[in-house]
């Protein structure tokens, strides 16, 4: 299996074949290099002497590079690492928009397990070589050309060995800069976060949770199970979480998040919530009538992906960098219930987190951001009203940051009670004393880190 596991923290990314071919393929490449600098470099053909033996040298180590890629060939998963480094994908040309663009976040360069520019640098020195071989044989065997081919191959093959060393000193200061990335070709094995981070893709694509490729449609899981998963969120196949669960206590059944339709024959089958079946067969899949149903967890992770390589620039909402928002004196509140069944509130807290570790912590974000859960809120479904729009005039125009908002809600025997949300990340508590309907029986205070 490509992507075996060494321990729990750790996933292989180069069996022995990758690691010996490139090896070798650099112990040769080096060879060359000094045998060629020992040749042309006066200093140097001084310094060495032997001309003949630097020369034969210098033929050898050329003649020979490509023979461990030819002996690599043997092994099948070389040819696989091959076949990806051959092929381009749609979101490597992302990647390399994001490289012209300056854009470092990893969202923002997906990448497989080789990303584009390690795509064109392989493909760019498999070339070179090739051209320096064709043009050093006739170095060989000068009498058998005529003058003009002679000096054309020697001025190809010169100006070609100085641009190889520049491009190679490149590769070597991007190998130094990453040490995870040398460990992974030292040993083999990579740490799981960093696999993440920088070829999202690779375990997207390769690292099968389900041996057998089974779709969702197939698997069967226990009830707790299945709820488990709904509130734990989505994952990569290697475990990585992709967005927030649904909140516990949320109502599963309505507008169908876990509901069953009666088919033909009347029997209940499960029915996909409409909207996001209707983004992956449209938008993604580009296939109306597709049924989402025969989606593998693997494949569930590529579009998710796809997803956010196509779209994110579109309707991308989640850069916490909000600095300008706030030079320019912007103030932002949101409320979110803690019940919602369709857009998380965790997703909400978590952009909430970002921003702060981005700003420089909690005060700095509470200047201009302040987030207010509505325990027992349904989405769109507060039983009640509060003046959001109200207290956002008041912090605008007045300065007055919100403390708390004031909900009137309607509990379940239909009579009518106050509440006052929070400022995240305060807790709404019971004084101990005082009518539970009131506002004021109730505190916000700050709960312990869990």
């Amino acid at each position: 299996m490509a992507l075996s596991e060494r321990d729990a923290g750790r996933v292989r990314r180069f069996g022995p074949p990758q690691r010996i071919v490139h090896r070798a393929t650099g112990w040769l490449m080096l060879l060359c290099l000094v045998a060629a600098a020992c040749l042309y470099l006066n200093p140097l053909a001084q310094l060495v002497g032997r001309r003949p033996l630097v020369a034969g040298v210098h033929r050898w180590s050329g003649i020979l590079l490509p023979v461990p890629l030819l002996l690599g060939l043997l092994s099948p998963e070389f040819r696989a690492d091959l076949r990806r480094l051959n092929r381009f994908a749609v979101y490597d040309r992302r990647w390399l928009r994001a490289v012209r663009r300056g854009l470092t976040k990893p969202k923002d360069r997906p990448a497989g397990k080789f990303n584009a520019g390690q795509k064109l640098y392989a493909g760019w020195i498999a070339g070179a070589v090739l051209v320096m071989m064709f043009t050093g044989l006739p170095m060989w065997f000068m009498g058998f050309l005529p003058f003009l081919s002679r000096a054309g191959a020697i001025f190809v093959h010169d100006i070609l060995a100085w641009v190889i060393a520049l491009v190679l000193v490149g590769h070597l200061r991007k190998a130094y800069a990453d040490p995870e990335a040398r460990r992974g070709m030292r040993t083999g094995y990579v740490t799981r976060p960093w696999a993440d981070r920088h070829h999202p893709r690779w375990l997207d694509e390769e690292r099968a949770d389900e041996p057998d490729g089974r779709s969702a449609k197939s698997r069967r899981e226990s009830p707790t199970t299945a709820a488990r998963a709904q509130t734990d969120g989505p994952r990569t196949t290697s475990g990585v979480k992709l967005w927030s669960g649904v909140p516990v206590g949320a109502d599963l059944k309505y507008p169908f998040l876990a509901g069953t339709l009666p088919d033909a024959d009347g029997e209940l089958k499960g029915a996909a919530f409409p909207v996001p079946a209707s983004w992956v067969a449209s938008w993604l899949e580009k296939q109306p009538g597709f049924d989402v149903s025969t989606i593998t967890y693997a494949r569930f992770t590529e579009l998710f992906r796809q997803s956010q390589a196509e779209y994110d620039e579109v309707i991308g909402t989640d850069d916490p960098d909000l600095s300008a928002f706030r030079a320019s004196g912007g103030k932002l509140l949101t409320w979110h219930g803690q019940q919602d069944q369709l857009i998380p509130t965790r997703g909400t807290v978590t952009y909430r987190q970002q921003v702060e570790r981005t700003l420089g912590g909690a005060a700095r974000a509470d200047d201009f951001y302040r987030v207010f859960l509505a325990p027992g809120a349904a989405h769109c479904a507060l039983t009640g009203q509060t003046d959001d729009l109200g207290a956002l005039r008041a912090w605008v125009e007045e300065g007055k940051a919100p403390e708390t908002l004031t909900a009137t809600l309607t509990d379940s025997t239909g009579k009518q009670v106050t509440r006052d949300l929070c400022a995240y990340p305060k807790e709404s508590r019971y004084r101990g004393h005082g009518d539970p309907a009131a506002a004021d029986s109730f505190r916000c205070v700050t709960p312990p880190r869990r």
